[in-house]
């Protein structure tokens, strides 16, 4: 160990490495206890863990998280049946597509008064009757949910967690 303040040279450095590289690693060929996992990973649980942030965490963060946990496929929304987008318990999710979840929320009829006032997007008058007119009771089945969340899971995303496109 060096004296404080100084530092090890680069050739001693890649010296101490070799000599406890591969075999002679003190862990090597060796596994730890399931004992000794859980005592390393409650020494790192909460506020003892490196990149705590506290309790003041960040409502995005929040509804990320409960996003990777029930992930989509592509095309559809999660809608939370009692309101609370932190409810995210899979018997107050329904998945639907983007058009039946904002009929459902009541966004598409704003979007047609606003379009109607002159105001926002330009819909077709065959788009308003066709949302108008569509088939609410349409709902996915617990196994076509659950297939679907199946190939979200599979999907590779990138560092952020977001689906990366497919080839």
């Amino acid at each position: 160990m060096p004296r404080k303040g100084w530092n090890h040279s680069l050739e001693s450095r890649e010296k101490m490495s070799r000599a406890r590289s591969g075999s002679k690693h003190p862990m090597w060929g060796r596994k730890h206890s399931p004992k000794t996992i859980e005592k390393m990973r409650e020494a790192k649980i909460g506020s003892l863990n490196p990149i705590w942030k506290g309790d003041e965490v960040k409502e995005e963060a929040i509804r990320n998280r409960l996003q990777r946990r029930m992930p989509v496929p592509k095309g559809s929304d999660r809608h939370h049946i009692d309101g609370d987008g932190r409810n995210s318990d899979p018997s107050n999710i329904l998945v639907l597509t983007r058009r039946e979840h904002m009929i459902k929320d009541g966004r598409m009829e704003a979007l047609i008064k606003r379009n109607e006032m002159g105001r926002g997007r330009k819909l077709s008058p065959e788009s308003i009757e066709k949302t108008r007119t569509a088939n609410l009771g349409r709902k996915h089945t617990p196994e076509a949910i659950e297939k679907m969340c199946a190939i979200a899971v599979k999907r590779k995303r990138d560092d952020k967690g977001r689906f990366l496109k497919r080839d």
